[in-house]
């Protein structure tokens, strides 16, 4: 089964962006047709390999279009042969393709049967991503409560058996409320995903085995859930909490920069951006200036 992790949203303090920060029919060929155009059959071991080669396009920059082309055909034959399991990496696919391409009835079609599938015959290994794309997509779409049912659903699945995954999931629940404006009913939830997150990082360091890379993004996560609680704070007009939550969020942000080839240059920037603002704003002009200078040095 394949898995995507969890992505991070960025956002703004004066306009909080969208989110993203990612199941029906599709169009496969049948009976040997493709749209109406006859085409050879292939075996499901040929299947097989295809959706690998897919799969490997996706990742590539500017390959999402060659990827969907190749996936297409496979779903039909997987289907015919009962294999649920390249079933469900087939729709994961193209439901991940067709949000790229923001055709997002299409992406939540196709989510909605990877998630489906992927429960019924694999709950051990089922990513909870599908339901993340479905969120994502019903928020583009303006379903604004369908997104926020779904988030939650997916908090659910994954705080029964998927630890690690739990303070991302709350994560964009949070970020939902932000972008809809139930700040208060936010921090709540910004709060619980703090809380999992410190209990992430402290199972990370405990374990010999841990990647100084999963440490690394437990951090930034940290900061990512912090820096909203600033954002939060900021659109409820309570302007020293937001600047003391931004704050925090920086500070970690500086630390990380550098490390393991991660740069968050832009990231600081933007918080520079926010803590003059904010400092501007409350007359704290002697602050706003050295928030000022230090975003003009990285900005050289």
């Amino acid at each position: 089964m394949s898995s995507t992790g969890m992505r991070i949203m960025f956002t703004t303090l004066i306009a909080v962006g969208n989110l993203s920060l990612a199941y029906g029919q599709g169009s496969g060929p049948v009976d040997g047709k493709s749209n109406g155009v006859p085409t050879k059959p292939i075996t499901n071991t040929q299947a097989i390999a295809e959706l690998e080669r897919a799969q490997e396009l996706f990742r590539m920059d500017d390959r999402e279009k060659e990827a969907m082309e190749a996936a297409l055909p496979l779903e039909q034959v997987f289907r015919d042969a009962g294999d649920y399991d390249h079933l469900v990496d087939c729709v994961f696919l193209l439901g991940d393709c067709y949000y790229f391409f923001r055709e997002y009835e299409k992406a939540i079609s196709y989510m909605r049967e990877a998630a489906d599938l992927g429960y019924r015959y694999f709950p051990d290994q089922m990513s909870p991503y599908p339901l993340k794309v479905i969120g994502e997509s019903q928020y583009e779409l303006g379903k604004y409560d369908e997104a926020l049912a779904t988030f939650k659903e997916r908090v659910s699945r994954v705080r029964k058996d998927q630890p690690d995954e739990l303070h991302g999931a709350l994560f964009d629940e949070a970020a939902l409320m932000i972008n809809t404006g139930d700040y208060q009913g936010s921090l709540m939830v910004l709060g619980e995903a703090l809380q999992e997150n410190k209990a992430l990082s402290s199972r990370l360091a405990d374990d010999p085995d841990s990647s100084a890379s999963d440490r690394l993004g437990a951090s930034m996560d940290a900061a990512e859930i912090i820096y909203h609680a600033g954002v939060a704070n900021f659109h409820m007009e309570k302007l020293p909490e937001a600047r003391a939550f931004i704050r925090e969020a920086l500070a970690i942000f500086d630390t990380i920069d550098g490390q393991g080839e991660v740069d968050v240059r832009d990231r600081r920037v933007a918080l520079l951006d926010e803590l003059v603002m904010i400092c501007e704003t409350l007359g704290e002009a002697d602050e706003a200036a050295g928030y000022r200078t230090k975003r003009d040095e990285l900005n050289q």
